[in-house]
């Protein structure tokens, strides 16, 4: 609840998400959900979900945190940390766990799909989806940084861009972005507050120094 409390502009949509989430899940047969957001197909989606599926990429998350060394050393390797314990759990469970799980361009192979140019189109290793969980760990992320709280409502919709983006390109079925959801959300939330409750992370003179302070003393 205290990490709650750093943002509920994001976790109570998320939350929200999460509840209409499961009951897609338990009455929507699997494949459906794709069928139907792909079968939405306009010129506005195709652009819309092309780039907005580059915000699960793991550069942009490295972009931000490569940006947050202005800030803080500390939230830089915070973005790292989160990132990395992301990719490895999804990696895991996608080549470990789940291999066997294909992708909606093979199960739904028979039917009329719409596809986005310039989309490489994925076959295997399909769960959970490692796209969404990057992003949505990003934006979790982000939300807990920021000082103004609202933003979270704006990071809460770019992460389900990310994630509604990965069904529309016929990447993931949406079982596949709800969990990718919820591991993002998780384990971020849960390394913030790990962090946060370290006072040898917290008072750390050299993390809580950045790249701005050691130019301006140079």
């Amino acid at each position: 609840m205290q990490t709650y409390r750093h943002n509920p502009w994001f976790y109570a949509p998320f939350i929200l998400a999460l509840l209409a989430g499961a009951s897609i899940l338990f009455f929507i047969e699997k494949g459906e959900e794709v069928l139907f957001i792909n079968s939405l197909y306009s010129p506005f989606f195709d652009y819309l979900f092309y780039y907005g599926t580059s915000l699960g990429n793991g550069w942009m998350y490295v972009a931000v945190a490569v940006i947050l060394l202005w800030k803080s050393y500390r939230h830089a390797l915070l973005a790292l940390v989160c990132f990395s314990v992301t990719g490895l759990v999804v990696q895991f469970l996608k080549n470990m766990i789940f291999p066997e799980m294909m992708r909606p361009s093979v199960v739904l192979s028979e039917f009329d799909l719409h596809f986005v140019e310039g989309v490489k189109i994925m076959k295997h290793f399909s769960f959970p989806s490692g796209h969404t969980a990057t992003v949505f760990s990003l934006f979790c992320l982000l939300s807990l940084l920021v000082k103004r709280q609202w933003l979270g409502l704006i990071f809460i919709a770019m992460a389900l861009i990310g994630g509604i983006s990965r069904m529309y390109l016929v990447q993931h079925f949406f079982v596949d972005v709800y969990f990718g959801a919820l591991i993002g959300v998780c384990i971020t939330t849960l390394i913030f507050w790990m962090f946060h409750a370290s006072p040898h992370f917290r008072n750390s003179t050299l993390l809580n120094q950045s790249l701005s302070s050691f130019f301006n003393r140079s």
